[in-house]
């Protein structure tokens, strides 16, 4: 697996999906938060992963000025062998470029549960210590059809809750992070 440093102009060439920490409208927003902002791309023959990193004090830092940052994927299908080569050619980055930490929070699973679960695994692999865990309440909305649902699918006080909103006329609404002017 090859490393590749690249710049934030660059990382707008790369289409991919992924949660708004990672998207270059957010970067910009927030890289005077870190004394150095470092963008690696790891590829074979093909673009697989990039992560977006801060660094402060020697140590590297995804995200840092966000809840949550971790590896981007760049092809659709990636396996977790291309995840460790991934990894381990990071550690190798790290060790010669002498930084003495590497802190990742990767996204809550409900991001996409089959790839953060093999990063989560791989980390794990490679003797990465779980410090914290981020958590994602979150209700399924596909599923949300009618009545019955809510009195099925809800604990009491979650009705409750829902019930206050509905009658205070709060409506819900696809988010996005940024939106390009």
């Amino acid at each position: 697996m090859e490393i590749n440093s690249i710049n934030l102009s660059d990382l707008e060439l790369i289409s991919y999906n992924s949660h708004c920490f990672n998207n270059v409208h957010f970067i910009n927003l927030v890289k005077d938060k870190t004394d150095d902002l470092s963008i690696l791309l790891f590829s074979n023959s093909k673009k697989k992963l990039a992560i977006i990193f801060g660094v402060k004090n020697n140590i590297i830092s995804s995200p840092f000025s966000a809840p949550f940052g971790g590896f981007v994927q760049l092809s659709s299908r990636i396996t977790i062998e291309e995840i460790d080569e991934s990894i381990e050619t990071m550690i190798k980055w790290f060790k010669v470029n002498n930084l003495k930490q590497i802190e990742i929070t990767i996204p809550p699973l409900i991001y996409d549960i089959s790839y953060l679960s093999k990063i989560e695994n791989s980390l794990l692999r490679f003797d990465f210590k779980l410090l914290k865990n981020e958590l994602n309440y979150h209700f399924d909305l596909t599923q949300f059809n009618n009545e019955s649902f809510i009195d099925k699918n809800m604990y009491r006080n979650a009705r409750k809750n829902f019930n206050i909103a509905i009658k205070s006329n709060l409506i819900f609404k696809k988010a996005i992070c940024f939106k390009k002017i």
